[in-house]
């Protein structure tokens, strides 16, 4: 078996985040990428299994910061449910928004493909499990506030807001730091939504 050209690996990363950015992950094509690396389709598929392994192995560092930060937050989020504290929910919040900014602006190319390219992708299933969860986890943390059921459609579709915000930010050529203060600032009208279900849910 002839050794495989480690110089090449580069060459074709580095195509395929050009594709997957231009194109998206569904339209990309693996013909397009050896051509634009300068290499044979079979460079490519003896690197990797196919389109969708190649697009996740870009995204291998990101996916490993968010479930690192990630278990961060969910400490945050996990006192929250035990203390049935507004305060200490909006505090989980709060560094949560901080840990996915930071995040954003470290790995900027690679959010754009998971956030705006991915869809059809394995990667793309990862997001919306990821979605899914903290919609579970946040409709029980108000089901405990409420000592019963919630709207879950209303969590939802805050939480829907949420991430809207996150990828329009990214559409922005924007600094970390005019990142982070426009985020604080849209923050804070959802934290008044937040707010203002908490205090239904308890009757304040």
């Amino acid at each position: 078996m002839a050794l495989k050209n480690h110089l090449l690996d580069g060459q074709i990363t580095k195509a395929a985040f050009v594709e997957f950015m231009k194109f998206g992950f569904r339209k990309a094509s693996i013909r397009n990428i050896a051509y634009r690396a300068g290499v044979t389709a079979g460079a490519v598929y003896t690197r990797y299994t196919g389109k969708d392994a190649l697009f996740c192995s870009l995204l291998e560092n990101i996916l490993a910061e968010f479930e690192k930060q990630g278990s961060v937050a969910l400490q945050r989020y996990n006192i929250a449910e035990q203390t049935a504290c507004l305060e200490d929910f909006l505090t989980a919040m709060r560094c949560e928004v901080r840990i996915y900014i930071d995040i954003f602006f470290n790995y900027y190319d690679e959010c754009v493909l998971l956030f705006s390219k991915s869809d059809g992708s394995s990667a793309n299933n990862w997001l919306e499990a990821m979605i899914e969860h903290k919609l579970t986890t946040t409709v029980s943390f108000f089901k405990k506030i409420a000592g019963g059921p919630v709207n879950k459609d209303v969590i939802r579709l805050l939480l829907d807001a949420n991430l809207h915000i996150y990828r329009k930010l990214l559409s922005f050529s924007l600094t970390k730091d005019e990142g982070i203060a426009c985020i604080i600032e849209v923050q804070d009208f959802l934290e008044a939504g937040w707010i203002k279900l908490f205090k239904q849910l308890q009757n304040i």
